[in-house]
């Protein structure tokens, strides 16, 4: 399990990740909204479902030239 915290917009942000964590053989598993003194954040909890394909990680290059 990953848990990586996103700003006030994660929800956005987490939307726009679905794809590359599906590619990367995770799921998420929850969008917990938390307020901190110096706004709100989101915590994206992500589960491990499968094995990382091979081409995974790639070199900066081919990261650069083509994102997930």
């Amino acid at each position: 399990v990953f848990i990586a915290m996103k700003g006030a917009q994660g929800s956005e942000e987490l939307e726009e990740a679905l794809r590359a964590v599906s590619l990367l053989g995770a799921e998420v598993c929850e969008d917990r909204k938390i307020s901190l003194t110096d706004g709100e954040r989101h915590l994206a909890v992500i589960k491990k479902i499968s094995a990382t394909p091979a081409v995974y990680p790639r070199a900066s290059a081919k990261i650069k030239k083509s994102p997930l």
